[in-house]
């Protein structure tokens, strides 16, 4: 066997390894999205469905990479793993440029306060919106006045005591919040989400009582939270872009260039038999 065939089926294998840990951690997230509390209050419920839905697709495919390692002819399996891997390798080139872009955005929506934001920043800003008021509803959160310019949010939801350790610890708790912070610039500016209506903005505990009040005093912690995952995800996204594209060009190898060695013995075998037939 050839190295570059051996090499080949080995990123083959490897591929089709990552494929089942990928496979079966997606799945599992999906479950677990659809079964907690919390997480049904923060990822929709389509969303958890497809996610369950594609963990299982990837734990499909990673069997067909098993497959074409174990069959003696493997065009067919092998075909569909490389079709596979080439959704996978775009996949995960979009997602890097995602990760990238919204990174960048994020930080620049956080250094204007999160003000009359436009275009990606804006698109960023929304997922975090969104991901603020269902938290916020789920918890059934309400925010008290503590004295010396500290506040405290509490939740009804005994499930969600995490969300009132992270939000107390880094931002209500760790620094003063009082009107003259920069948050009220932020909570009155209607650009891409309107104050509610009926809350008077020099009131600090109202307006920390309303999802836009908790976003405006905290966004910089909800951006550094944020920008802890991205910061990882997006050099593992590109890696796997990466090394997704060089298993798709072995995939291509191994179907159009490479011979098995059992048909390396047959054409041996009949090399051999012509040779013979032709001796005089």
């Amino acid at each position: 066997m050839s190295c570059t065939r051996c090499t080949s089926l080995s990123l083959v294998l490897v591929a089709s390894i990552l494929f089942s840990v990928l496979g079966a951690a997606i799945t599992t997230i999906g479950v677990m999205a659809l079964a907690l509390p919390w997480a049904r209050a923060l990822v929709p419920g389509w969303y958890s469905g497809i996610t369950l839905g594609v963990g299982v697709v990837i734990l499909l495919f990673a069997i067909f990479g098993y497959a074409s390692l174990c069959k003696k002819e493997k065009k067919c399996t092998l075909g569909l793993f490389m079709v596979f891997t080439i959704i996978v390798t775009a996949l995960t080139v979009a997602s890097t440029v995602f990760l990238f872009r919204t990174e960048e955005a994020l930080a620049y929506a956080d250094k204007v306060s999160f003000v009359n934001i436009t275009d990606w920043e804006l698109s960023a800003a929304m997922e975090l919106r969104g991901g603020v008021e269902r938290t916020w509803d789920a918890c059934n959160a309400n925010v008290v006045d503590l004295g010396a310019g500290k506040y405290e949010l509490t939740c009804a939801a005994t499930e969600f005591g995490y969300v009132e350790d992270a939000v107390n610890a880094r931002c209500l708790q760790e620094d003063n919040v009082d009107i003259e912070s920069v948050y009220k610039e932020c909570f009155v500016s209607g650009s891409w989400w309107p104050a509610p209506e009926g809350v008077d903005p020099n009131d600090v505990e109202a307006v920390l009582n309303t999802p836009k009040g908790i976003f405006c005093a905290c966004y910089s912690e909800f951006h550094q939270n944020v920008e802890t995952y991205f910061s990882v995800g997006k050099w593992v996204s590109l890696g796997s872009s990466i090394f997704f594209g060089i298993v798709f060009f072995a995939c291509c190898y191994l179907c159009c260039c490479s011979k098995s060695p059992q048909k390396q013995q047959q054409q041996q075998q009949q090399q051999k038999a012509q040779a013979y037939l032709a001796r005089p």
